[in-house]
């Protein structure tokens, strides 16, 4: 009867060694898998390291002449606006100019202001003596002897 069970046994266990046999290569196909796919990510750092390292280079180079382009592009307005300066500048000078020349001239004025003045001072004066004289005359009439 062990003979028995031994010989049921035997092809199971064959098996069992058979089938240990082939996980022993499944497990030492999945180690070489597991180093080539150590090693294919470890490229692929490598390679990125370098890509994101040309990248960075060339967005600092980028940068670099966007800003002198910057740079040059104020400039040139500097230069415009100060352009722009000097221009009203000389139209505000011409204006103050036109404004003069179609000011009249404040001494000519002042001379007719003056005439008027003296004209005025004559006519009243002469009117207000009469008055006057006639005024003192009742004055003294009144106060009279």
């Amino acid at each position: 009867m062990v003979e028995e069970r031994l010989t049921r046994l035997e092809p199971k266990v064959n098996r069992l060694a058979v089938g240990q046999q082939e996980l022993h290569i499944k497990v030492d196909e999945l180690a070489a898998g597991h180093a080539e796919l150590r090693t294919e990510v470890a490229d692929l750092r490598t390679e990125m390291r370098g890509e994101f390292t040309n990248v960075r280079g060339e967005m600092a180079s980028g940068f670099a002449s966007v800003r002198g382009e910057m740079a040059s592009g104020f400039a040139n307005v500097r230069g415009e606006m100060a352009d722009l300066r000097r221009y009203f500048g000389v139209l505000h000078e011409e204006t103050l100019d036109k404004i003069k020349a179609l000011a009249p001239d404040p001494d000519e004025i002042r001379r007719e202001f003056r005439g008027a003045d003296a004209a005025l001072r004559e006519e009243i004066n002469r009117r207000l003596d009469p008055l006057e004289l006639a005024v003192r005359s009742q004055a003294a009439k009144k106060d009279g002897p």
